[in-house]
């Protein structure tokens, strides 16, 4: 849709719910589809509707000069929010986790302990997402902007660190008697 006309409906749609209908009708599969190249189906379609929520409740835009990019980006934005949250509020299935040879996490506080001994936080989000969400080691170099055998490589350094970690926790914890209900000596 050419600017002229996507700035002419956008201004009429105060008074002309048709307007909107338009510019939802002809941008919404657009932006999900773009959208999708980078995050998951679900949270392209939850940030193309939260966009066109906000959109439609909004009473002044100024001209916008390309359309497509100011929707692509201002939907991109909340994507990005959205997968943040995401990122903080998932429990952990014992079943996906055990694929990876990481076991005993179970919640999402467990998780960001673990992944402190990671040295950094681009480890830890590539960790993040190829853990909690199961994108491949193609999917997060795309989007992350990381040569893909880089990514492959701080995959099997962050898996190889965590069993160590683990390893060594369960070797300093070995042998320890808890007391439980005897006053210690």
């Amino acid at each position: 849709m050419k600017a002229e006309k996507f700035n002419r409906l956008l201004g009429s749609m105060e008074s002309d719910f048709e307007a909107f209908e338009k510019i939802y009708s002809y941008y919404y599969k657009r932006v999900v589809y773009r959208l999708c190249q980078f995050y998951r189906r679900a949270i392209a379609e939850d940030a193309a509707q939260e966009f066109f929520q906000k959109l439609y409740r909004m009473t002044r835009i100024e001209y916008v000069k390309d359309p497509a990019e100011w929707l692509y980006s201002s939907c991109s934005v909340i994507a990005e929010k959205l997968t943040a949250e995401e990122e903080r509020n998932v429990e952990y299935d014992e079943k996906n986790l055990g694929k990876e040879g990481i076991t005993y996490m179970k919640t999402t506080n467990e998780f960001e302990e673990m992944l402190k001994i990671l040295p950094n936080e681009t480890d830890r989000r590539i960790m993040r997402l190829h853990i909690l969400y199961g994108y491949t080691q193609k999917h997060i170099s795309e989007q992350m902007g990381i040569n893909y055998d880089a990514v492959r490589q701080r995959i099997t350094r962050a898996k190889q660190k965590i069993k160590e970690h683990e390893a060594s926790e369960a070797q300093r914890n070995k042998g320890q008697v808890f007391a439980y209900g005897r006053e210690e000596e």
